[in-house]
């Protein structure tokens, strides 16, 4: 196996791209991809593609989201500073780390529009 960067978007890869069981799963959410999407998004997240004996079996990336944390000092909690914050940020996408007891910091991105989300550690 080699992993190395993607050079050329094969008829083959934009069929699998677009096959319902390889992409139901894609943050495409199952939208045809063209050679013209697939090169923006090449261009974008910068993937390597998964090689066996030389033939494209699938892609690896490493997302560019924003990670979000925040810390509002003890005496100004719980007062809406933190919640104006996180909205002026203006970030469409982005991902924040909370421990679970830490139930108000929870409560507080869940105001923000936050949406619980598994996400597996290594």
């Amino acid at each position: 196996m080699k992993i190395k960067p993607i050079k050329t978007i094969t008829q083959e890869y934009l069929d699998n791209l677009n096959n319902p069981e390889t992409n139901k799963f894609l943050s495409t959410h199952g939208k045809p991809q063209t050679k013209t999407t697939v090169k923006k998004w090449i261009k974008d997240n910068k993937p390597y593609g998964v090689y066996v004996d030389n033939k494209l079996i699938g892609t690896i990336h490493i997302s560019v989201i924003p990670v979000i944390g925040i810390l509002v000092f003890k005496n100004y909690q719980r007062k809406g500073y933190g919640l104006e914050a996180l909205k002026r940020v203006g970030q469409k996408k982005m991902l924040t780390g909370i421990d679970e007891s830490n139930i108000a910091s929870i409560n507080l991105f869940e105001k923000a529009g936050f949406k619980p989300r598994k996400m597996w550690q290594l």
